[in-house]
């Protein structure tokens, strides 16, 4: 019975440290991907955006805030793509993320679209931003 007890506790302080820590980490070589896109790209912004729209925003949301419906039972939640957290990140890690995927909620996509696709929507991904408090 005390083992279960010392299981218990250990999962608890183990889930508690895991919450406050930054779920999904891409590894330290994915800073090195360079996006072969400028942000300043129209026709590059618009087919990330097509991409998105019909990819990524069912679960994270036509704004990008993580608010799609379908994620709504993901555990944990969708990104949301307007938090500096995410902004931060450069674009080889979110590139790395869409191609690899976080099973059971992201999928891969590196099966699924070109290089050239996935850097689109990182370059998209870049076009959201926290909404002001007014």
């Amino acid at each position: 019975m005390r083992y279960i007890f010392v299981f218990a506790a250990l999962f608890l302080i183990h889930s508690a440290t895991y919450a406050q820590q930054d779920r999904w980490t891409a590894p330290a070589w994915a800073d090195t991907l360079s996006n072969p896109f400028t942000a300043e790209d129209e026709m590059v912004l618009s087919e990330g955006q097509n991409l998105y729209i019909m990819l990524c925003a069912a679960c994270h949301g036509e704004d990008g805030n993580g608010g799609g419906g379908a994620g709504q039972s993901f555990n944990p939640p969708p990104a949301d793509f307007t938090k500096d957290v995410i902004q931060q990140q450069s674009d080889g890690a979110l590139f790395w993320k869409l191609s690899e995927g976080n099973p059971p909620g992201m999928l891969s996509y590196k099966g699924i679209l070109s290089d050239k696709e996935r850097w689109q929507i990182v370059s998209y991904l870049r076009q959201f931003e926290e909404p002001t408090e007014e």
